[in-house]
């Protein structure tokens, strides 16, 4: 069988980047600093040490199955998430990714030795709160982290940013050191917290139908900065793929508008982008089985619509096709 390669459709331009706090807008007092420095923190490493980054210490929520480690925390308005995935073709993935549910051509492009990324940052114009997401991919894994706070607390932020290693490199060249971390904790080492145990026994949805989405074109506009939580994906099953679509090389993505409850439950799936060949049925299938943390504001679940892609492509010659989720 014929390969087929799987064209690169991020809007992002890669190249050397160097942060600095007056590209990341950040406004910082002395009583800030003073205040993030006498707290302690906990440094994050991934399994294979090539990503790291620091939190403030505290009781963390964690997931860690199937080589895929979440760290979640939050305090005092703050929020800060990790992600970390041991896979081998993070890079493959990275090339493929786009995000249905923003407008990525803003995206700030990463380049350091073996990692390439991408970054972006929001603030509220109405209450000044910062969101800033990261992600990153080298030969060993797929990262992203994002931190959230609110206004005039930016040098928790910036210590946060600052923290990054990529293969023990910072993102930030030429800036003050921080207090050092009071320990380092591998991800992978961290136990699966009770929430997210719950989360992941939720039933699936007997009523689904799979409807056409009707709504309008384009990324969602979603305000990042709302949130106290986001939404955390925790299992994201794989569709099986048809005979007919495999005899006839179907590859492409499937793009479908979901529900995510309030009570944990899938709600409505619809269809926004079609492969044909009984493909959105199987990804229809799929998505009912996704486990998930529902988003909060102000500490509180809400429901909130995402879109949700399944990309079929070939990967070499001897592998039939390759599944993945790209969200």
């Amino acid at each position: 069988m014929k390969p087929l390669i799987c064209h690169d459709r991020s809007k992002v331009s890669l190249g050397i980047i160097t942060l600095s706090f007056v590209l990341l807008a950040f406004t910082t007092s002395l009583s800030q600093t003073a205040a993030t420095n006498s707290g302690e923190w906990t440094r994050i490493e991934s399994v294979s040490k090539d990503f790291s980054v620091a939190l403030p210490s505290g009781d963390y929520l964690t997931y860690n199955e199937n080589g895929r480690a979440q760290i979640w925390y939050g305090e005092h308005g703050r929020s800060f998430a990790v992600n970390m995935e041991k896979i081998g073709y993070a890079k493959e993935r990275f090339k493929s990714w786009s995000d249905p549910n923003r407008d990525t051509s803003n995206d700030q492009g990463i380049k350091l030795d073996d990692f390439i990324g991408r970054w972006y940052t929001q603030t509220s114009e109405k209450t000044g709160t910062q969101y800033h997401w990261f992600q990153f991919a080298s030969s060993h894994g797929w990262y992203s982290v994002s931190v959230r706070v609110p206004k005039g607390d930016s040098e928790i932020a910036q210590r946060f940013i600052r923290s990054m290693r990529l293969k023990g490199k910072p993102i930030i060249n030429g800036v003050a050191s921080d207090t050092p971390e009071s320990q380092t904790v591998r991800a992978d080492t961290y136990k699966t917290s009770d929430l997210f145990k719950q989360a992941l026994k939720q039933p699936i949805g007997k009523d689904l139908k799979l409807e056409k989405y009707l709504g309008p074109p384009g990324p969602t506009k979603i305000d990042s900065t709302i949130y106290s939580r986001d939404l955390m994906i925790l299992e994201k099953p794989r569709p099986s793929y048809t005979d007919d679509a495999r005899m006839n090389n179907i590859t492409g993505t499937i793009r479908l508008r979901v529900t995510f409850l309030a009570d944990g439950t899938i709600g409505a799936i619809q269809v926004a982008k079609s492969l044909g060949m009984g493909l959105e049925r199987q990804t229809f299938e799929a998505a009912k089985q996704i486990k998930f943390l529902p988003a909060e504001i102000d500490g509180k679940p809400v429901d909130i619509e995402q879109y949700v892609e399944y990309t079929f492509l070939f990967i070499d010659a001897e592998t039939s096709m390759r599944i993945q989720h790209f969200g």
